[in-house]
């Protein structure tokens, strides 16, 4: 999970979790920053493509609603149901995470 900042600054690395065996996961992060952060789960994964350099990545952009100040979120969100083989829009290849 990152904090996305756009332009020249880095994202901010907020936290990470591998999948359990059932393929589900969660994920947990926080950020100290003096502007409002936009959180994004980023998916680094080999599915489909054979002996395909570096690793696709997607990223899912969480909603400003599931973003609090403090120890414990009011809501969990819920990124749904990925199928990995598919093809995403904007998907990338990662070799440096």
């Amino acid at each position: 999970m990152y904090d996305d900042d756009r332009g020249v600054d880095l994202d901010d690395f907020m936290g990470e979790s591998k999948t359990r065996g059932d393929g589900t996961f969660e994920v947990q992060g926080s950020s100290h920053e003096f502007t409002s952060i936009d959180p994004k789960i980023n998916i680094y994964h080999d599915c489909d493509d054979e002996l395909t350099p570096c690793q696709r990545k997607i990223s899912i952009m969480i909603p400003d609603s599931y973003v609090f100040s403090g120890g414990n979120p009011d809501e969990v969100y819920d990124a749904g149901t990925i199928e990995l083989s598919g093809k995403f829009s904007g998907e990338e290849r990662d070799c440096f995470h």
